[in-house]
């Protein structure tokens, strides 16, 4: 992760963000950011949030999309469809794909990403990094980052009563202490370690292991 763009922002600097761009200023957001394929369950977790939205008053931002060019694929159709049909229809935000995805970010308070399978994922990764408070499913890449309680909260793919018992407590009033410190935790694991620099770092390492286990230190 490039951590000179993707880094925290201060309070002030979060609500100027929010107002260039035409978000609610004292309500919580909530973001994804990325592609929308059926594996990353955006439609389900559209399903599963109307409620909560409704009860807590909290924002979701949907930054991304299905495709690049004007075209909508079905599944992008669908996460519209449901978007509109909504009890929280106008507390969800379709923003499309962004280049400037990183000030969505900074303006936001949490990060969901409800996946059923993944790797490790960047956008994970560059939302730990902007210091938001990540909840994730338990897929392979998400339980490799997160520390469940630590550094963010994990639910099982579609249990939809754990994601309401991760989200409930981030976007309910008080959720605040509880965001910022998942927050600070998340970003100073990526600065630790999934950084450029730290990667960087890290890949040296590797090398001059491998290169002292061919010729020797002395090689």
């Amino acid at each position: 992760v490039d951590t000179s763009v993707f880094h925290p922002v201060d309070a002030e600097a979060k609500q100027a963000l929010r107002r260039e761009l035409g978000l609610p200023e004292s309500a919580p957001i909530l973001v994804y950011h990325g592609v929308f394929l059926y594996r990353k369950a955006v439609v389900w977790l559209l399903r599963a949030l109307g409620p909560v939205l409704r009860e807590t008053g909290a924002h979701l931002l949907l930054v991304g999309g299905g495709a690049r060019d004007d075209h909508l694929t079905d599944y992008e159709q669908r996460v519209h469809k449901v978007a509109a049909e909504s009890l929280a229809a106008e507390q969800i935000h379709l923003v499309g794909f962004s280049e400037d995805v990183h000030r969505y970010l900074q303006a936001a308070d949490a990060y969901v990403l409800p996946s059923v399978g993944e790797g490790l994922p960047n956008a994970l990764l560059e939302a730990m990094a902007v210091g938001l408070a990540p909840v994730a499913s338990s897929t392979s890449g998400s339980e490799d980052v997160i520390h469940h309680g630590v550094t963010g909260l994990l639910f099982r793919p579609r249990d939809q009563d754990g994601l309401l018992d991760c989200l409930l407590p981030l976007l309910r009033p008080g959720g605040r202490d509880l965001r910022q410190e998942l927050g600070r935790r998340a970003a100073r694991t990526i600065t630790d370690h999934y950084s450029i620099d730290a990667a960087a770092a890290s890949y040296a390492r590797l090398y001059r292991q491998i290169h002292q286990a061919r010729h020797g230190r002395g090689g």
